[in-house]
């Protein structure tokens, strides 16, 4: 959760294992040391931000920035994304609007625990939410662009398997944002499913080896190896030891 008051209100009605990140902020740190706490049989972390767009948007960086992917400690298919209601502003207001106590609890656990999404699941939805069929290829929401997010975030994957799978089953809702009514139920959606997968697969590959060269490129050029050209890019992609220029 983001807030200390939303971890309190959790404990009281009996929540447990609630962590607060103190803002919007998901660094490497807290996530290593989450996934220490969920290394049980049946563990996962469990993403509970606030609802508004700034909650969203934090684990939507988690999804594209390089933390995932260059973090062994971490295994994303441990890593879950909670909904809260749009009413409802985070887990405190949730527990308020509930009442408090025992019903509180059974709903916030049925409604929210019980409801929640793989993190890929839930970025996926997110990106494909976006497109409109009336923007310009290329522009925000054009059906390019949202296929250009998703095989950013599939290029984070550095198991070819992983992306492969991951592939298939999004290709599917790619193909149903456009094909029409009578495309669905004919078998020239499939073509297009299979074509669209393949696409995916390709652009994701192409960036993957992107970031791999980059690596390698900081390897060479700074003297790191190993673990520390990781260290490097994943202070890059948050902004960290970026020179600030003045006009």
């Amino acid at each position: 959760v983001e807030g200390y008051f939303d971890a309190i209100a959790l404990a009281n009605i009996n929540v447990k294992n609630v962590v607060a990140s103190m803002g919007t902020a998901l660094p490497y740190e807290q996530l290593k040391k989450a996934s220490a706490m969920a290394n049980v049989p049946g563990g996962r972390i469990i993403l509970c931000m606030d609802s508004d767009d700034a909650g969203k948007n934090a684990v939507e960086r988690l999804c594209t920035n390089s933390i995932l992917a260059t973090t062994s400690e971490l295994n994303r298919n441990e890593i879950y994304v909670a909904s809260l209601p749009s009413d409802t502003k985070d887990p405190s207001d949730f527990v308020d609007f509930a009442g408090g106590g025992i019903r509180a609890k059974e709903q916030f656990e049925k409604e929210i625990i019980d409801t929640v999404q793989p993190l890929d699941e839930w970025y996926i939805d997110r990106v494909v939410s976006r497109y409109d069929p009336d923007a310009k290829d290329g522009n925000y929401g054009s059906f390019s662009s949202v296929c250009d997010e998703i095989s950013s975030f599939l290029s984070t994957f550095s198991n070819p398997a992983d992306r492969t799978r991951r592939a298939y089953n999004i290709s599917e809702k790619l193909s149903n944002l456009i094909a029409s009514d009578v495309d669905k139920n004919s078998s020239s959606i499939g073509m297009m499913r299979v074509q669209l997968e393949t696409d995916i697969i390709n652009m994701s590959a192409r960036k993957a080896s992107a970031r791999e060269a980059m690596e390698r490129r900081i390897e060479q050029a700074d003297g790191f190896a190993g673990d520390g050209a990781v260290a490097k890019i994943r202070k890059m992609s948050s902004g960290e030891g970026m020179a600030s220029h003045s006009e």
